[in-house]
């Protein structure tokens, strides 16, 4: 033992020093950080064989493991793991849907739209993952289809073009038959976004039809 002398004390061989140097247990305590991605635990100590697990960031996409191991040595395994920028889900549009759509959609990548059966569709149907990781604009939707025209009493339609479907918007114009004489101007139908016709708003009278009002006059049976 050191005396204040700066001198070794003279100690017995059989004497037994308070402490013993042990060899620490090996660990790893320095997480990697790895760009746009979090470890999925707030441990900080780890021992040699456990895995650390990391997760990408919103708006990023995996490519390679998701995970590094506590080597031996009492460091971490080089991470492998990447992620890229990447779009949200393509957006919702209603009775439409993306056939074989991918897990992610990274810059350039492109999704298209179809509608399901019995919708028509209308407009673009393409959306394109942009550099600012959003999704081009799209004025795509997908209508019902109206069948065929409604039958109207003594009318007949004069565009009718013997289609099985129309889409939203198309428009039948009518014309009363021979002999009778239309209560409106407008003789048409008109397809609605939910597939059905819209209701007429003439009919067809026989004869001269509805008699025309005069000012300050009524008329006489």
């Amino acid at each position: 033992m050191l005396r204040r002398k700066g001198v070794w004390n003279d100690v017995s061989c059989r004497y037994r020093l308070p402490f013993a140097c042990k060899k620490a247990p090996v660990g790893c305590r320095d997480i990697p950080q790895v760009d746009n991605a979090t470890p999925v635990t707030t441990r900080i100590n780890f021992g040699v064989g456990e895995i650390l697990q990391y997760t990408c960031n919103a708006g990023f996409t995996s490519s390679g493991p998701t995970d590094v191991v506590c080597t031996k040595r009492g460091v971490f395994s080089r991470p492998g793991l990447s992620c890229v920028g990447a779009c949200m889900p393509p957006p919702v549009i209603p009775n439409a849907e993306i056939p074989n759509a991918e897990e992610a959609y990274l810059l350039g990548d492109v999704a298209k739209y179809a509608c399901n059966p019995g919708f028509r569709g209308s407009g673009h149907s393409y959306i394109k993952c942009r550099s600012d990781l959003t999704w081009s604009p799209t004025n795509f939707r997908c209508n019902s289809e109206c069948s065929i025209p409604p039958v109207i009493p003594n009318a007949r339609p004069v565009t009718y073009k013997r289609k099985t479907s129309y889409k939203f918007g198309n428009v039948v114009k009518y014309s009363c038959n021979r002999g009778y004489r239309s209560s409106s101007t407008k003789n048409k139908v008109t397809c609605l976004r939910d597939g059905t016709w819209g209701t007429p708003t003439f009919v067809c009278h026989d004869g001269c039809g509805v008699v025309p009002r005069v000012a300050n006059a009524r008329p006489r049976p």
